[in-house]
């Protein structure tokens, strides 16, 4: 996780990250290791001590949140298969040609938003966040709208 986004310090939440039995570490980019939490750096190896990982099909690959809209907020687990299934089914949802772009209006941290992060990168299709576009229409970079782009 980043130590800060925009307004948000992360590094304030490792206390609370500590009382999950279940996390294995954390890992923050932007920061110096500390009590509680790795850096980023911290994770580098010799290339001769990397194991390259042997995943599964079924096994999580990416842990997203619900807003709760019918209950409460909640942690859902996806795994490889899951993912790859929703993209497979992409082309015959979603009209148009290899040479078209298309505009990515989610926010990455929405199920929607990752998939359509993930379709130009599986498809080779090309892709266009929004937050590009409504700076390119305004003459402005994502920086100079900072928490405009939420």
């Amino acid at each position: 996780m980043p130590a800060q986004l925009q307004s948000t310090n992360f590094l304030d939440r490792i206390p609370a990250y500590a009382q999950i039995t279940t996390l294995q570490s954390v890992v923050v980019v932007g920061a110096n290791a500390g009590p509680g939490y790795l850096s980023w750096p911290e994770l580098a190896c010799e290339p001769s001590d990397y194991a390259q990982p042997s995943p599964d099909a079924d096994d999580v690959c990416v842990l997203l949140y619900t807003s709760g809209t019918t209950s409460a907020p909640k942690g859902v687990q996806n795994s490889h298969n899951s993912l790859l299934a929703e993209q497979r089914t992409l082309p015959d949802l979603i009209a148009g040609s290899p040479a078209d772009t298309s505009l990515i209006v989610f926010p990455p941290g929405h199920v929607a938003g990752l998939s359509f992060i993930l379709r130009p990168l599986i498809s080779a299709l090309p892709g266009f966040s929004w937050v590009r576009w409504v700076c390119k229409l305004n003459g402005v970079t994502p920086e100079e709208i900072g928490d405009h782009c939420d």
